[in-house]
């Protein structure tokens, strides 16, 4: 592939992410102010078909998730320090994130499901951790 082409990739690429960032803010607020569309938006629609193109197509989901689109924004943006977890640390985040998932699962259904603004206050939670750790 030459340089040309090359960079219409990305640039093709930079278009889709912002596509999806913007397509994940607009499914904030409809979980802030139209919850109970948010809510089936989220859990009925995005939350079924996410899983499947993790599984069939894993670098597509990887660059288009608006998370993953937020969790590089430091680096975008020339805040990350760049540095390199060690073994260890990378095991504590691992560690810690399975115990928030299984922490988190249960009130799915007590929660989750019902209550847009809960399930917006965790995505954007989840967010701003993303952030701060691609700053640190």
């Amino acid at each position: 592939m030459d340089k040309k082409s090359l960079g219409s990739a990305k640039a093709i690429w930079k278009i889709i992410q912002y596509a999806f960032w913007g397509v994940g803010l607009m499914l904030l607020f409809f979980l802030i102010f139209l919850p109970d569309i948010g809510v089936i938006l989220f859990w009925n629609i995005l939350i079924p078909v996410a899983p499947a193109l993790l599984v069939i197509a894993t670098g597509v989901w990887r660059n288009i998730c608006p998370l993953a689109t937020t969790a590089l924004a430091p680096d975008h943006f020339g805040l990350s320090s760049n540095k390199k977890l060690s073994f260890s640390q990378q095991k504590t985040l691992n560690l810690i994130g399975v115990v928030i998932l299984f922490l988190i699962i249960p009130l799915r259904h007590i929660i989750y499901n019902t209550n847009g603004r809960a399930t917006a206050l965790l995505i954007m939670s989840v967010a701003l951790i993303a952030v701060i750790y691609g700053i640190i």
